[in-house]
Protein backbone atom coordinates (compact mmCIF):
# COMPACT_ATOMS: atom_id res chain seq x y z
CA UNK A 1 0.00 0.00 0.00
CA UNK A 2 1.28 3.40 -0.83
CA UNK A 3 1.57 6.50 1.62
CA UNK A 4 -1.76 8.06 -0.36
CA UNK A 5 -3.31 4.51 0.42
CA UNK A 6 -2.06 4.67 3.71
CA UNK A 7 -3.37 8.17 4.07
CA UNK A 8 -7.08 7.43 3.20
CA UNK A 9 -6.67 4.32 5.23
CA UNK A 10 -5.38 6.49 8.27
CA UNK A 11 -8.23 9.28 7.72
CA UNK A 12 -11.16 6.56 7.56
CA UNK A 13 -10.27 5.61 10.88
CA UNK A 14 -10.64 9.03 12.17
CA UNK A 15 -11.54 9.78 15.10
CA UNK A 16 -9.34 7.33 16.39
CA UNK A 17 -6.56 8.56 14.66
CA UNK A 18 -6.66 12.25 14.71
CA UNK A 19 -3.85 11.69 17.53
CA UNK A 20 -0.70 9.44 17.35
CA UNK A 21 2.14 9.23 19.59
CA UNK A 22 5.33 8.84 18.27
CA UNK A 23 8.21 7.46 20.28
CA UNK A 24 11.67 7.10 19.15
CA UNK A 25 12.53 3.66 19.93
CA UNK A 26 12.40 0.46 17.80
CA UNK A 27 8.90 -1.22 18.49
CA UNK A 28 10.54 -4.24 20.59
CA UNK A 29 11.94 -1.78 23.02
CA UNK A 30 8.80 0.09 22.94
CA UNK A 31 5.95 -2.88 23.35
CA UNK A 32 9.03 -4.67 25.97
CA UNK A 33 8.36 -1.30 28.17
CA UNK A 34 4.80 -0.91 27.87
CA UNK A 35 4.37 -4.89 28.97
CA UNK A 36 7.14 -4.38 31.46
CA UNK A 37 5.32 -0.97 33.15
CA UNK A 38 1.47 -2.39 32.69
CA UNK A 39 2.46 -5.91 34.40
CA UNK A 40 3.81 -4.15 37.44
CA UNK A 41 0.53 -2.56 37.46
CA UNK A 42 -0.67 -5.98 36.97
CA UNK A 43 -2.57 -5.11 33.82
CA UNK A 44 -2.15 -7.91 31.13
CA UNK A 45 -1.97 -7.52 27.19
CA UNK A 46 -1.88 -10.49 25.01
CA UNK A 47 0.89 -9.19 22.00
CA UNK A 48 0.20 -9.95 18.55
CA UNK A 49 2.44 -9.53 15.21
CA UNK A 50 0.46 -7.70 13.01
CA UNK A 51 1.33 -7.20 9.08
CA UNK A 52 -0.67 -4.15 7.59
CA UNK A 53 -1.61 -0.74 8.57
CA UNK A 54 -5.24 -1.90 7.60
CA UNK A 55 -4.84 -5.14 9.77
CA UNK A 56 -3.44 -3.41 12.44
CA UNK A 57 -6.39 -0.46 12.37
CA UNK A 58 -8.96 -3.27 12.37
CA UNK A 59 -7.93 -4.77 15.58
CA UNK A 60 -8.50 -1.88 17.20
CA UNK A 61 -12.82 -2.71 17.75
CA UNK A 62 -14.42 -2.53 19.55
CA UNK A 63 -13.86 0.85 20.93
CA UNK A 64 -14.46 2.12 24.14
CA UNK A 65 -13.35 5.19 26.40
CA UNK A 66 -11.35 2.44 28.61
CA UNK A 67 -8.88 2.12 25.53
CA UNK A 68 -8.13 -1.51 26.57
CA UNK A 69 -6.36 -1.82 22.69
CA UNK A 70 -3.18 -0.38 21.44
CA UNK A 71 -0.83 -0.31 18.47
CA UNK A 72 2.55 -0.12 18.26
CA UNK A 73 3.41 0.39 14.84
CA UNK A 74 6.89 1.11 13.41
CA UNK A 75 7.79 3.19 10.79
CA UNK A 76 10.35 4.31 8.21
CA UNK A 77 12.37 6.09 10.55
CA UNK A 78 13.95 5.28 14.22
CA UNK A 79 10.33 6.15 15.78
CA UNK A 80 7.47 3.94 16.71
CA UNK A 81 4.10 5.47 16.08
CA UNK A 82 1.30 4.20 19.03
CA UNK A 83 -2.60 4.75 18.43
CA UNK A 84 -5.21 3.06 21.04
CA UNK A 85 -8.77 2.16 20.96
CA UNK A 86 -10.19 5.17 22.40
CA UNK A 87 -14.14 6.16 20.95
CA UNK A 88 -13.33 9.83 20.99
CA UNK A 89 -9.50 9.18 20.21
CA UNK A 90 -6.49 7.50 20.78
CA UNK A 91 -4.92 10.18 23.69
CA UNK A 92 -1.36 8.62 23.66
CA UNK A 93 0.19 11.65 25.55
CA UNK A 94 0.18 9.65 29.07
CA UNK A 95 1.58 6.55 27.41
CA UNK A 96 4.35 8.20 25.04
CA UNK A 97 5.03 10.54 28.64
CA UNK A 98 5.59 8.11 31.00
CA UNK A 99 7.61 5.63 28.28
CA UNK A 100 9.79 8.20 26.95
CA UNK A 101 10.61 8.83 30.87
CA UNK A 102 11.09 5.36 30.96
CA UNK A 103 13.38 4.53 28.02
CA UNK A 104 15.35 8.01 28.01
CA UNK A 105 14.40 9.09 24.61
CA UNK A 106 11.89 12.26 22.54
CA UNK A 107 7.90 11.39 22.18
CA UNK A 108 5.32 13.45 20.90
CA UNK A 109 1.68 14.03 20.44
CA UNK A 110 0.78 14.19 16.60
CA UNK A 111 -2.78 15.65 15.92
CA UNK A 112 -4.66 16.20 12.93
CA UNK A 113 -7.72 17.86 12.14
CA UNK A 114 -9.81 18.47 9.34
CA UNK A 115 -8.72 20.99 7.16
CA UNK A 116 -11.75 23.28 7.95
CA UNK A 117 -11.42 23.23 11.73
CA UNK A 118 -9.23 26.01 13.64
Amino acid sequence: MGIIGQTVLIEAWHPVTKDIGLIKASVAEVVSEFTQWHGDLRIHYSVRRLFSLAESLESLPPLSAEQRRVLFLPTNSDWTAFIQSGINDSDPFPAMSHLSGRIGVLAMRVCATDHSER
